[in-house]
């Protein structure tokens, strides 16, 4: 009888949360965090309430208003998040925030001068102990030691791009993003300007170069990424709009090349502007978002050589795709749509349309709470 009672109670009995219902059976909500582009009445961080059981996003709201902080970073424990904020003047910031008891509220902890101009892209390194940042304008990356509580423990140092260069190089750094494979061994920065990627070792909490890869001229490597048992990493090139996909060398580096892909659709005759990549959680997809096409395209891994076939793509509401979300149940696809102003839910499909949507500005940066 109380089995029944019990019974009865779970079937009538449902959970609020920031106002919105949840029936009993579903996964709990997850806090999504949006940063957005540049300074703006509408920039920021916003943060969001995401289903994974049904893709809905509910409750959008600005965490962090006007400071510019178009990526973010989570630490390892998911209590710390980091960003920047760049000032008029273009100069950036490094900013901490706890995660308050909501799971949604950002609490400012600590900030510090990077001396840096146009951050575009912000990562922990070395468990959580340095955070670093790729300035697109003048080529450079910085970096400082951070604790286990957010605060900024080491002054910035700074490497510049443009005076590492070889005297034979005449393009100018465009410092765009920096990465780590899964053992987190070497740093990957892509620099966009100088078409190489530049490999680093962290010795002692320094950043120490050990080689450059390059890439095709004039295309333009964007971002990074690493399958999830760390055999490849795949890259996305902007401006000639393709992935290539690298297997290590006898120094574990990710520098010899086994295939590049085109991106664009056959017949287009646009500029290209690929994005950003991911793999999926379980290694077997590869999806990238490309702006120039408006359009995520989804790439089969073959399991035992790491090359890629295109699936399909996903086209329906998309407008200038720039960091997405991989559901880790491989059920959904969380975009970014910069010039739609908000991020859409898809389903883990080619030729999919959206189930939810929500407005945020100039969305750059998804980043799920798990």
């Amino acid at each position: 009888m109380q089995k029944i009672i019990f019974s009865i109670l779970l079937t009538i009995i449902s959970l609020t949360v920031n106002g919105k219902t949840i029936q009993p059976g579903t996964q709990s909500l997850k806090t999504v965090y949006i940063g957005t582009f540049m300074d703006n009445p509408g920039g920021g961080i916003y943060s969001c309430l995401y289903n994974p059981d049904t893709g809905g996003l509910t409750d959008i709201r600005l965490e962090k208003p006007a400071i510019q902080s178009s990526f973010l970073t989570i630490s390892k424990d998911k209590k710390i998040i980091y960003s920047f904020r760049t000032g008029n003047d273009g100069i950036a910031m490094f900013l901490s925030f706890i995660i308050a008891d909501d799971k949604r509220t950002l609490i400012p902890i600590d900030s510090i001068s990077t001396g840096a101009v146009d951050p575009c892209h912000i990562k922990l390194l070395d468990n959580d102990k340095i955070v670093a940042s790729a300035c697109y304008r003048d080529g450079k990356v910085v970096y400082c030691k951070t604790d286990k509580n957010g605060k900024f423990t080491g002054p910035v140092k700074t490497i510049n791009h443009n005076n590492t260069q070889k005297k034979t190089d005449e393009q100018i750094s465009h410092a765009h993003q920096i990465n780590t494979d899964i053992k987190g061994k070497y740093v990957y920065v892509t620099d966009l300007g100088l078409d190489r990627i530049i490999v680093y070792k962290i010795d002692k909490g320094e950043l120490k170069e050990s080689t450059r890869i390059p890439v095709t001229s004039g295309a333009g490597p964007r971002h990074t990424t690493f399958s999830p048992k760390g055999q490849y990493m795949a890259l996305v090139s902007e401006l000639n709009g393709t992935v290539s996909i690298y297997k290590k060398d006898k120094n574990g580096i990710f520098s010899e090349m086994i295939q590049t892909a085109n991106l664009l659709p056959n017949g287009y005759k646009g500029r290209a502007s690929a994005a950003d990549i991911h793999y999926s959680a379980d290694g077997n997809t590869l999806y990238v978002s490309e702006r120039g096409s408006n359009c995520i395209v989804i790439y089969d891994v073959n399991p035992h050589s790491g090359k890629i076939t295109e699936r399909g793509r996903i086209t329906d509401s998309i407008k200038i795709p720039r960091n997405f979300y991989v559901d880790d149940n491989g059920k959904w696809l969380i975009i970014g749509n910069q010039e739609a102003n908000n991020i859409s839910v898809y389903p883990n499909s080619p030729n999919s349309s959206p189930v939810s949507q929500t407005e945020a500005f100039k969305p750059c940066c998804i980043l799920v709470l798990d």
